[in-house]
């Protein structure tokens, strides 16, 4: 009805799995986990998430520099 396409991927671990929606070769990811781990999991999304702004930031400052360099090329 959506057409929406699921493949079903196993991993031998939610490391590798994270590894994979990190780099964006997963679009969604599920997991059932143990109320238990929830804490640790949450701490480990929000490294995730700090990291992805750092990378961001890095790509932003690495394209001002490269502007930088080529319109002192030009002149």
């Amino acid at each position: 009805m959506a057409g929406v396409r699921i493949l079903r991927i196993s991993y031998k671990g939610v490391a590798l799995a994270m590894n994979d929606v990190i780099a964006g070769r997963l679009q969604v990811f599920f997991m059932f986990v143990k109320k238990a781990d929830l804490p640790t999991i949450r701490k480990q999304l929000k490294i995730y998430e700090r990291l992805k702004l750092l990378l961001d930031r890095w790509i932003d400052l690495a394209t001002e520099l490269s502007n930088l360099r080529i319109a002192k090329e030009k002149n």
